[in-house]
């Protein structure tokens, strides 16, 4: 029985070693069988883990590894992991450079490539992040085709690009440190960065560097696309679908029949922290056409040396319905041969604390162009050495309904041949707390050419330049500024040089709105300035008018219809509007006045003592160029009762001649006298005597100035001689 046990005990024994022995067989058998298994699924685009993917951060689902056509085959099998997972959003990395066939131009045929064209491409019902990896995508292009885009994400496709190598910090230094050398220069130190790169794109019908299908979706999250050299609309992207920019270099790319060097959008976009620099379009928008009535929104996106053939050297908004809003975005020598070098915009554009600099326009608006039926609100922006051929340096606002608001900006080193600074032909255009100075029009207005101004707050307008006369902010014939509210902020006041045409009306005051908007209480010349020394701002009406800071004590004088006038009461000013009368009258002389004081007092009427000849009513020479005749006591001419100013006496001075009226003077000896009654009481009842006086004895005749001469002007000049009242209450 005990053997019988030992027996039992070995068989079974050696049935447990056999089974382990199998066990173990079939464990290896199925290592190594999943092993192959892993290394056949990977060439279908299926993986779990790789050593290749450990430095990207994330597990891809797809590495794009080996040959054009391995890679092509990857990618496919990426596309279907997508559809099988029902719109699966899937991850794919690019693992080394993707170059596409040299003779086809061709990335790969089949599933995820545009027929015709071997266009990579993100169809519908899939959901594709796409890791560039530092790595280069370039089609190799030399010719166009259609559709012949690096990238074409089709109607309900969505394709996410990141570069797990871009350094948006590296980006911008670099940018920083080259930004003023040559242009060939800065774009090779760019395309040296180490980032993710889409090139080689020439289409025909898309765009250059990706396409966006109408119902498509992309978003860009840095690397390059750089180096397309042919596209109708949008040499970087295309974009009829929504487009999320989150960081990228767009450079070197090409534009050639509908326009947008860089982007063409046609729905909803936004484009942030990114450089889009060099880049040329044969038409309009040298970086971004906005097409379609869209939302679009940018920040922090620098604009550097992009050029166009017709509007917008860097953004072209298009279509009067787009809102458009722009914040904290630069624009740097960028050029136009038409209007608008930095933006060309005909949508509701709102931009905030951008930077405009050395933009160039060969027609209007070196920095800005706002068109027609167009708003544009600028808050807290610099425009500064831009320049266009025409008008508007800085800012050109479009004639018709366009409107423009500026506020809390600097507009300064403009140049333009007309508005150095701004030139507005608009409805309506607002600056608030707004400095503009030191802009130059080589023809007229180096500040403002305007036709239609509202000012508040502590704007300042001065120190502009031009090669014309007018200097600083210009008013043409019947246009007058809109005061909106207090020229004063924050402990600063408005200080604003304005240049009236030769043909404003000197009499008309040339605000609207100052008192009304509570500034009345405030002296205007506080806040507004000519470059006529002699004239200063004055309340006149509630307005502000340019008025002589020195009163002359004289005034011409005229008749009207029988009534004595003076030139002050009647908005007449010698020289300017009174061409219509037969002969230049000077009056408001009181009786006495002696030669010395009349002619050290005619500074402010703009007459030179040291340049006229001042004789008596007979023609004999009593004062001439500075000094009395030499046939004259000098001591004679300081008195004025022993010479006087007469009734009769006249001026003569560059090229004309001004007689004199002394009021109450009738005989014209200069003073008042018995035989001054005596004449009086003559002429007031011998019409024929009147009318056969000169002009200037007519007008001394009218002491009480009823339209007729009567004996009561006689009794009154007898008053004055009686020193019961003075003669000028009568002036």
């Amino acid at each position: 029985m005990t053997k019988v046990i030992k027996r039992v005990g070995i068989v079974f024994f050696v049935l447990v070693i056999s089974c382990l022995l199998v066990v173990g067989c079939l464990f290896a058998s199925t290592n190594i069988a999943l092993q192959t298994e892993t290394l056949k699924t990977q060439s279908s685009g299926e993986i779990v883990d790789s050593e290749k993917a450990t430095d990207v951060g994330y597990t891809p689902d797809v590495i794009l590894t080996g040959t054009t056509d391995e890679k092509a085959a990857l990618w496919s099998g990426a596309i279907q992991k997508s559809f099988d997972g029902n719109n699966k959003e899937i991850k794919v990395l690019l693992d080394s450079d993707w170059v596409a066939h040299e003779d086809t131009y061709f990335f790969g045929v089949g599933k995820g490539f545009y027929n015709g064209s071997g266009s990579i491409t993100v169809p519908h019902g899939a959901t594709i992040i796409f890791d560039l990896n530092g790595h280069t995508l370039d089609k190799k292009q030399t010719t166009k085709m259609s559709y012949g885009s690096i990238f074409t994400v089709l109607n309900g496709g969505t394709l996410t690009i990141i570069d797990s190598k871009y350094d948006s910090e590296l980006m911008f230094n670099t940018y920083e440190e080259n930004k003023d050398k040559p242009l060939a220069t800065q774009i090779n130190a760019l395309r040296a960065l180490p980032f993710g790169k889409i090139t080689g794109g020439a289409c025909m019908d898309t765009g250059g560097g990706i396409y966006i299908q109408s119902n498509a979706k992309l978003t860009f999250n840095g690397g390059m696309i750089i180096d397309n050299i042919y596209a109708p609309a949008g040499g970087a992207i295309c974009a009829a679908g929504e487009l999320i920019v989150n960081g990228g270099l767009f450079m070197n790319n090409c534009a050639t029949k509908t326009s947008g060097a860089a982007f063409h959008c046609t729905n909803n976009t936004s484009i942030s922290n990114s450089i889009i620099i060099g880049n040329k379009s044969s038409t309009e928008s040298g970086a971004i056409m906005v097409a379609y009535s869209i939302n679009f929104e940018m920040n922090n996106v620098v604009f550097s040396n992009n050029t166009s053939k017709l509007n917008g050297g860097a953004l072209n908004v298009f279509h009067e319905n787009t809102k458009v809003t722009i914040n904290d975005c630069v624009f740097y020598k960028n050029e136009s041969e038409m209007s608008g070098a930095g933006i060309c915009s005909s949508g509701i554009t709102t931009i905030t604390n951008c930077n405009f600099v050395g933009n160039v326009a060969n027609n209007y608006g070196g920095a800005i162009f706002n068109n027609t039926n167009s708003s544009c609100t600028i808050d807290s922006c610099l425009f500064e050495n831009n320049s266009s051929a025409e008008s508007g340096g800085g800012i050109y606002n479009s004639d018709n309904i366009a409107l423009m608001s500026i506020s809390n900006s600097e507009i300064k080193g403009n140049t333009a041949k007309y508005g150095g600074g701004i030139c507005t032909f608009a409805d309506i255009t607002s600056i608030k707390n707004t400095i503009i100075t030191g802009n130059h029009a080589t023809e007229n207005a180096g500040g403002i050419h305007t036709s239609n101004l509202r000012i508040s707050g502590a704007t300042v307008i001065k120190d502009n330049s031009s090669d014309g006369k007018y200097d600083d902010l210009y008013l043409t014939q019947d246009i007058k500024v809109e005061v909106v509210g207090l020229l004063t902020s924050e402990g600063k006041d408005a200080h604003i040089q304005v240049d009236l045409n030769d043909n404003y009306n000197l009499f008309e005051t040339f605000t609207l709105g100052y008192t009304y908007y509570g500034n009345g209480n405030q002296n205007p010349s506080k806040y507004f300035f000519t470059k006529d020394s002699k004239k200063v701002a004055v309340l006149k009406n509630e307005e502000v008018i340019f008025d002589l800071k020195e009163k002359s004590i004289y005034d011409f004088v005229y008749l009207d219809n029988g009534y004595r006038k003076t030139y002050t009461e009647n908005d007449k000013l010698h020289g300017y509007n009174d061409s219509e009368l037969e002969r230049y009258v000077l009056g408001n002389i009181k009786p006495n006045t002696s030669v010395n004081e009349f002619v050290n007092n005619l500074a402010p009427l703009g007459i030179d003592k040291n340049n006229l000849q001042l004789s008596d009513s007979k023609g004999k020479t009593i004062y001439q160029n500075g000094a009395v005749d030499s046939g004259i006591n000098s001591a004679i001419a300081d008195n004025g009762k022993e010479m006087a100013i007469g009734t009769g006496w006249y001026i003569q001075t560059n090229g004309e001649t001004i007689y004199l009226s002394v009021l109450g003077d009738v005989n014209g000896d200069g003073r008042i006298s018995a035989s001054d009654v005596s004449y009086l009481r003559e002429i007031a009842s011998d019409n024929a005597l009147y009318e056969s006086l000169s002009v200037e004895k007519k007008l001394a005749s009218m002491v009480i100035n009823k339209g007729e001469i009567t004996t009561a002007d006689a009794e009154i000049v007898r008053n004055v001689i009686d020193k019961i009242i003075t003669i000028n209450i009568f002036f």
